[in-house]
């Protein structure tokens, strides 16, 4: 896709990305008629902005989709190129340091322009070439500056008011009101890469991969600002707080100035961005259900808020597929934040990376964020999952091993159930005994839905072993507690009391069980043919015990809890021939009545006929 703009020669241009939309800069105040190309799937939705002096061309860009600019006799070429196809290469803008400036040497440099920010509010300085195939390829900051990646120019987004940049007859440069060798210019290969990758990534917030000192400058200035403007004003300020807060990894901290500049200013409950940076305060700080403005479909279309939306998926749900889909494809931008905050999700990255298939895109991933993270704390669960997805049994159980005795209580948790769980796949424990384990753990952490999936999974484990009373008694108290998941849990225990009734199952129980059994649950009696079986083997167990009075209790009992179907009917009648044996007519007419049923098995049917008469 392309699109002619029409400017003299001695006009000069920038372009970048920023946010979800492309910037293209021209150093010349002019009007550009774009109707020619208003049905165009990439420039139809481009608009113009007039600047003293300037013109900003604003173009809404699809992720992964890079513009590239050409100087044509008529004018300057604007061409998008996405999808398979392979954008040129660009010369790269390598800052060169002095004491006090840094200089940027560009091919036919133009002038230096102010454009607002509009993703920050803030200003960006532009500097502008006349001609094309040069950029700043990688992002560096400093305490004054956040230097932007380019496709053609040079971008600055200033964070102190002493900043200046000049263009020379040789490049760009900037002056600085500090050692212009705290730029992170010189920043290790590794770093480099990571940075230009990164640069890829479409962003909708200010974070800068600026270093701790430099982060704590900018929370200190961005106070200061806050605290001297003026009442109805403070809401704007107080986000460039926040922001700089979340930088720091202070989720609490930048959620309650938010929460503050909403409180006196009704208008911020309104702003987007405001609302956007609320939620991945909320998300810093541990309260992923707080964060439900990230799911707002306006703040759709860049790939920082799809990060964050899978880091709540994955807080919410852990080894979340999609996430960690979402993870592999972001990767760039984690490595890409400050350390601070990097540090603060890496944990949840790379376990839901290493939770994967070991021949997944995901599992790649994950190996290659544990190789550049070594000197991260906080990655030991991380190691030990996809040493486990790697199918290196024993590095991974002395992993969870070693993890399951620290200090972090959740991790413990998780590590000692990663290890029961492998040794229970392993072979080298069986469901009785991981059960068992599974069980000791329940005190470990209560209250929420981990303590509710843990105890289905120690019930599990008991029916697997053949431990039908304590299975459905475990149930049954998780069903009392979380009265919100009956209906699930209800699910498990039918299937779980069908399991018990099943041939296999009552070779488990001797009769007296089986009648205890089938009495304690008689409301998880299942209809159709495995509810009639069982009715009539419970029947027939109690016959067999000899003692017609607790027979016909037991019966009534199960006959009043059964559903109504082929099992209550069968429980009828035989409570209605042990009521005939002895001699009580009257009562062996009531459970016939009383457990009466549609479509009955034909010799069900005839007996029930026969005692009636």
């Amino acid at each position: 896709h392309m699109l002619a703009v029409p400017f003299a020669a001695q006009v000069g241009a920038a372009a970048f990305r920023r946010g979800t939309d492309a910037i293209v800069v021209f150093d010349e105040r002019k009007p550009v008629d774009l109707q020619n190309v208003i049905k165009d799937p990439v420039f139809g939705r481009a608009r113009v902005q007039l600047l003293p002096a300037a013109t900003l061309i604003t173009i809404p860009l699809p992720t992964g989709t890079e513009l590239r600019l050409t100087r044509k006799r008529e004018g300057w070429m604007i061409t998008a190129i996405g999808g398979d196809a392979q954008p040129p290469a660009l010369q790269a803008m390598t800052p060169e340091i002095a004491l006090d400036h840094i200089t940027l040497p560009a091919q036919l440099p133009g002038f230096v322009v102010s454009v607002p920010d509009n993703l920050t509010g803030g200003v960006l300085l532009v500097g502008t070439q006349r001609s094309a195939g040069q950029g700043v390829l990688v992002a560096r900051a400093s305490p004054d500056f956040a230097m932007l990646p380019s496709w053609q120019g040079v971008v600055l987004s200033a964070l102190s008011d002493t900043l200046t940049m000049r263009a020379r007859a040789d490049g760009f440069e900037i002056a600085m009101s500090r050692n212009a060798a705290m730029l992170s210019a010189s920043i290790p290969e590794p770093a480099a890469v990571a940075a230009a990758e990164a640069s890829r990534i479409t962003r909708s917030f200010d974070l800068p991969p600026l270093r701790t000192a430099a982060l704590l400058r900018r929370l200190q200035g961005a106070t200061a600002v806050a605290a001297e403007a003026p009442s109805q004003s403070k809401a704007a300020a107080r986000r460039g707080v926040a922001e700089a807060m979340l930088a720091l990894g202070m989720g609490a901290e930048a959620q309650a100035v938010l929460a503050l500049a909403t409180l006196e200013d009704a208008r911020a409950a309104d702003d987007l961005q405001a609302r956007g940076l609320s939620a991945l305060a909320s998300l810093l700080a541990g309260r992923p259900p707080e964060a439900e403005a990230l799911e707002d479909k306006a703040l759709d279309g860049s790939d920082e808020i799809n990060f964050w939306r899978a880091v709540r998926q994955a807080m919410l749900h852990e080894q979340d597929a999609a996430a960690a889909s979402i993870f592999a494809n972001t990767l760039p931008l984690l490595n890409d934040y400050p350390a601070e905050l990097r540090n603060r999700v890496l944990p949840l990255v790379a376990e839901t990376l290493a939770s994967q298939g070991s021949h997944t895109v995901e599992h790649g991933a994950a190996q290659a964020l544990l190789a550049r993270s070594q000197d991260v704390p906080g990655l030991g669960l991380a190691r030990a999952m996809f040493a486990e997805r790697s199918g290196d049994v024993d590095a991974a159980l002395a992993g969870y091993d070693f993890l399951a005795n620290g200090t972090d209580r959740l991790v413990r948790l998780r590590a000692a159930r990663g290890a029961a769980e492998l040794r229970l796949a392993t072979g080298k424990a069986n469901a009785a005994e991981t059960a068992a384990k599974l069980g000791r753990m329940l005190f470990a952490w209560r209250g929420d839905a981990r303590e509710v999936e843990l105890r289905r999974r120690v019930a599990e484990l008991q029916a697997q072993a053949h431990q039908w009373r304590p299975a459905l008694q475990l149930l049954r108290e998780t069903q009392a507690g979380w009265p919100d998941q009956a209906a699930d849990i209800r699910a498990q225990l039918q299937a779980t009391f069908t399991a018990a009734i099943r041939p296999d199952g009552q070779a488990s129980l001797n009769p007296f069980d089986m009648v205890a059994f089938a009495e304690e649950n008689a409301d998880l009696m299942p209809d159709g043919e495995p509810g009639l079986a069982l009715a009539q083997v419970v029947s027939d167990q109690l016959v067999a015990l000899d003692l017609p009075d607790r027979a016909i209790t037991l019966l009534g009992k199960m006959l009043a809890d059964a559903p109504r179907g082929a099992a209550r009917a069968a429980f009828g009648e035989r409570l209605a021939s042990l009521q005939l044996a002895q001699g009580n007519a009257k009562a062996a007419i009531e459970a016939l009545a009383h457990s009466s049923a549609d479509n009955l098995p034909a010799p069900l049917l005839e007996a029930r006929g026969i005692d009636f008469a």
